[in-house]
């Protein structure tokens, strides 16, 4: 007789239950993670609106898409100019 083994991961916060680690690892980050590390100096935590916000005011769900981001965003690139060297650069954008 075989027998089948049958794995579930139950979400410790919200007792939701998972049939596989990497369905058990989306839902952790988008329901549960707090705070996100966008760089070494910076961690940023979520809103009250359960949103991630960037310094330039969009919210993001997801950490990861904030990270992404926060490589791009003029604002944060001017925050370091202005920590770095006690000016503020403005950039502007030609379409």
């Amino acid at each position: 007789m075989t027998q089948m083994q049958v794995n579930f991961i139950t979400c410790l916060y919200c007792k939701e239950i998972f049939t596989s680690k990497e369905i058990y690892d989306g839902h952790y980050l988008q329901k549960h993670q707090t705070q996100i590390r966008t760089d070494p100096d910076t961690v940023i935590s979520r809103s009250g609106n359960g949103k991630f916000i960037c310094i330039y005011e969009k919210d993001f769900e997801l950490g990861k898409s904030l990270k992404r981001h926060y490589g791009s965003c003029i604002k944060v690139h001017e925050k370091k100019l202005e920590n770095e060297q006690g000016k503020i650069y403005f950039y502007y954008l030609l379409y």
